[in-house]
């Protein structure tokens, strides 16, 4: 009986109406629904913010990594390019196309990361 009541105080604070005439019963059904819904929306929730918290993570993760790998592969092309420099010393013939620069040889090597995005159902 007082395990009921305090069910019945809990649950008209909450609403802010009084539910003493509610049979006993039902106001505990009542509650525990209440809880339920409400348990379930804060685990969506965390569950949600920790999917979100993980994926920035793995992203974050990633572009290290690609950062990383353009900056060796630079680093890579612009030995190899002096390397060339060195045992070539030829002047370039009128009308020929100017040598690629390091950006666009960069660029072939590793093509461009998709965009991260994410959908919350």
């Amino acid at each position: 009986e007082d395990d009921t009541m305090l069910v019945v105080h809990v649950l008209s604070r909450r609403l802010d109406a009084p539910l003493q005439s509610a049979p006993p019963m039902q106001t505990r059904l009542l509650w525990l629904c209440d809880e339920e819904q409400v348990g379930r929306r804060v685990l969506e929730e965390e569950c949600a913010a920790e999917y979100t918290r993980l994926f920035a993570s793995r992203v974050a993760e990633y572009r290290k990594c690609a950062r990383a790998l353009r900056r060796r592969l630079t680093d890579e092309i612009e030995k190899e390019m002096k390397k060339k420099a060195k045992k070539k010393k030829a002047k370039p013939k009128k009308g020929a196309p100017p040598p690629p620069t390091v950006e666009e040889l960069v660029a072939e090597q590793m093509p461009a990361a998709p965009a991260a995005t994410t959908t919350f159902t």
